[in-house]
């Protein structure tokens, strides 16, 4: 087991911990390596208050930087579940969510989403 792993499930075990602690239970992560990636993004973005919420999306190497018109409808557990690691409030209106590698594969299925409405609408 390499260094990196090793810190990996250290903090993931502590974060554990501290939740219980203070009486906050984790929530379940789903398995979503077995999900197609469009399926995984569409539930991501069910979670972000849907499409219509959705203002600008960008990734950069492990988080995915959102801006939503109502951050009220954002489900942070809900994200917890589906694989993100943190969310990090940046703005009003503005997160950053710590979604590892995905952060790319989200970003990039918005844009084509976003790119057919406009399609659409046209």
């Amino acid at each position: 087991m390499k260094n990196t792993e090793k810190r990996g499930r250290f903090s993931e075990l502590l974060k554990i911990f501290i939740d219980k602690f203070r009486g906050k239970e984790t929530p379940k992560k789903i398995d979503t390596s077995k999900m197609s990636e469009e399926c995984f993004c569409n539930l991501v973005l069910v979670e972000l208050g849907g499409i219509e919420n959705l203002l600008v999306i960008d990734s950069c190497i492990t988080r995915l930087r959102v801006e939503v018109k109502d951050i009220s409808k954002i489900n942070s557990e809900k994200l917890q579940t589906l694989g993100s690691e943190e969310i990090i409030k940046v703005g009003e209106n503005r997160l950053q969510i710590i979604f590892g590698e995905k952060a790319a594969v989200l970003e990039k299925h918005y844009n084509k989403l976003k790119k057919e409405i406009e399609e659409k609408l046209n």
